[in-house]
C-alpha cells in the first residue's frame, strides 16, 4: 500500500546572481525569517543547478564502485578517522554514505584524517567534486553572513571543518509494503546544511506544530537546513530543523548529498541573550537525536570542545540511549 503524502510547503529562496552583500538587498533578511519561522527553505538559482546535478552524478560514481573498492576506504573511528566510507543496514539506520573534507593540511588533534577520494572516480568526478566543495563554501558564508559570532573558514582550504556527505539510501524489505526509517530524527550538528537530492521521495521534516511531513523539491534545487550551532549561538531563536528519511520498500536508490557548514573549529559560540526563543514545537513523542539537550547550554560554547566530547567521549546524543539502538 502506497503511503499518503502530506507535503510541507517551505519559503523558496532565490539566490542572488552576486554573493555579496550589497547585491543581496533584503534576501539575508528572508534567509532569517525563513530559518527562524520553518528551520528551513529551498534555494533556487540557475547559477548553483548545474553544481546539484553534478554532486549527485559524483555520489553515483563513487558509490556504484564495487564494494571492495570501498571498503579500501572504510572509515575508522577507532583511529580517529571520520574520513571515509561506512555502510548502515539495520532498522535503525539503511544507507551507505562516504564523508569528505575539503582537503589541505589537517591540524593536529582536530580529529579528521586526509581526505580519501577512490583512485576510481574520474577525472571529471574529481574536478567537479573541488569545484562543489569551492562553491559551497562560497554559498554557505554568503548566507551565513548575516550572524556575527563565530569565525567561518576564508574559503574550502581554510583550516576547514566543513563535510559533505555522499549517501545513497536503500529500503529493507520488510514484506509488508510500509516504509521504514532510512535515517532516524534528527538535528544536523552543522550551523547550516545545504542539501542536494534527487526528487526520490523520502526526506521528511517537521513543521511548525510538529507534524512530520514529506519534502517534494524539483531537480536542481537546494534544501537549506538550520543546524544545532547556528541554534546554540541563537539561543533557540532559530530552531534546528528536525527531519528523517523514511524510504518504502519499493524505493531502491535515494541520493543525497549534504554539505555541513560550521564555523572554524577554533571558533567560540557565544548565544545572543537578547533573542527570544522559538516557538516551533517537537513532533510529539519522538526523540530528535541532537548533541545538546534543548537549553543546557547557557553560555560561551568552544566548538573544539564539543566535537571531542562528541567524538572523543561519544556523547553523538544528550540521551545515552540513543545511538545505541
Amino acid at each position: 500500500m502506497h503511503r499518503p503524502r502530506q507535503a510541507i510547503s517551505l519559503p523558496r529562496l532565490e539566490l542572488p546572481e552576486s554573493y555579496s552583500n550589497d547585491a543581496a538587498g533584503s534576501f539575508l533578511e528572508e534567509v532569517d525569517s525563513a530559518l527562524t519561522k520553518y528551520s528551513a527553505f529551498l534555494l533556487t538559482s540557475k547559477h548553483c543547478k548545474p553544481f546539484s546535478t553534478s554532486i549527485l552524478s559524483v555520489a553515483r560514481e563513487l558509490l556504484a564502485l564495487p564494494e571492495q573498492q570501498k571498503e579500501n576506504f572504510r572509515l575508522l573511528k577507532k583511529e580517529g578517522s571520520y574520513t571515509g566510507y561506512s555502510l548502515l543496514k539495520n532498522q535503525r539506520d539503511a544507507r551507505e554514505q562516504f564523508h569528505i573534507y575539503a582537503g589541505g593540511a589537517v591540524p593536529q588533534g582536530d580529529l579528521r584524517a586526509p581526505n580519501k577520494i577512490p583512485e576510481g572516480l574520474s577525472p571529471d568526478g574529481k574536478k567537479e567534486l573541488a569545484a562543489y566543495f569551492e562553491e559551497m563554501h562560497r554559498l554557505g558564508a554568503f548566507l551565513s553572513s548575516r550572524y556575527s559570532g563565530p569565525d567561518f573558514p576564508k574559503d574550502a582550504y581554510d583550516s576547514s571543518y566543513c563535510l559533505l556527505k555522499l549517501i545513497k539510501y536503500g529500503g529493507i524489505a520488510s514484506g509488508t509494503g510500509t516504509s521504514i526509517t532510512g535515517t532516524p530524527a534528527h538535528a544536523d550538528w552543522s550551523w547550516i546544511t545545504i542539501v542536494s537530492q534527487d526528487p526520490v521521495e523520502g526526506l521528511q521534516i517537521a513543521s511548525s506544530d510538529g507534524q512530520w511531513q514529506d519534502l517534494v523539491t524539483e531537480p536542481g534545487d537546494f534544501l537549506v537546513l538550520a543546524g544545532e550551532l547556528l541554534s546554540l549561538a541563537t539561543r533557540e531563536a532559530i530552531r534546528p530543523a528536525a527531519h528523517r528519511v523514511v524510504v518504502p520498500d519499493s524505493v531502491t536508490e535515494r541520493v543525497s548529498a549534504p554539505f555541513f557548514y560550521t564555523p572554524l573549529l577554533s571558533s567560540l559560540l557565544s548565544p545572543d541573550s537578547s533573542l527570544s526563543e522559538s516557538q516551533r514545537q517537537w513532533p510529539d513523542g519522538d526523540h530528535i537525536h541532537r548533541v545538546f539537550r534543548p537549553k543546557e547550554v547557557d553560555g560561551e560554547i568552544s566548538f573544539l570542545s564539543a566535537e571531542r566530547f562528541r567524538k572523543l567521549d561519544n556523547r553523538w546524543c544528550y540521551q545515552p540511549s540513543c545511538c545505541l539502538s
